[in-house]
């Protein structure tokens, strides 16, 4: 990472942000894959330095692009983060969406560590937000069982008419919540 260079001639917390940038444009591109990223990001010394942190406007979505991976980021770090930055880093436990992965080791040391009153109430609300999504995740299940068997083509040409046939509903349903539901299949 650059962070030493940025933070020559910018505030710690733009230097992190350009550093971010960096990361979450995945420069230099080709060079390394996503879990690579993740991991140098991760064992970044700046996450120690509270005042790094406190200025940085990214530092939320590149820990979210962190957590995708169970094994890149230590308990350590995720404890001083949660006792530091917490709302930094409950934002990007919702933009990883760890929340919804119940047996990552992550959520797991995440919610047996951090007993104080506000994570509690962000691992209640998870819970309940998951328990409002268990519906939707049947349906999905159901839907990938019966189309489990249709080859590539045919399931793209059953997408392809049902796409068509919502052309003139897309005012009846402004979420997309048809698409997210063909992407997931796809």
């Amino acid at each position: 990472m650059q962070f030493a260079e940025y933070a020559r001639y910018l505030a710690c917390g733009v230097a992190l942000d350009e550093c971010l940038h960096d990361f979450l444009d995945q420069r230099p591109s080709g060079k390394y894959t996503q879990r690579h990223r993740a991991s140098g990001l991760a064992g970044a010394d700046f996450w120690w330095q509270p005042a790094n942190v406190e200025g940085a406007a990214l530092a939320s979505l590149a820990l979210a692009r962190v957590l995708h991976f169970d094994d890149v980021i230590s308990t350590e770090l995720l404890d001083h983060l949660a006792v530091h930055h917490p709302d930094q880093l409950r934002w990007a436990i919702r933009y990883s969406k760890l929340f919804t992965r119940r047996d990552s080791p992550l959520w797991v040391h995440l919610q047996s560590s951090c007993t104080c009153d506000e994570w509690q109430t962000f691992f209640g609300v998870c819970e309940r937000l998951l328990l409002q999504l268990e519906p939707f995740e049947a349906v999905i299940k159901s839907a990938e069982r019966q189309l489990q068997s249709l080859t590539l083509l045919e399931l793209l040409s059953y997408l392809s008419v049902l796409a068509y046939t919502r052309l003139g509903d897309a005012g009846d349903d402004p979420a997309g919540m048809d698409w997210v539901a063909y992407e997931r299949i796809i």
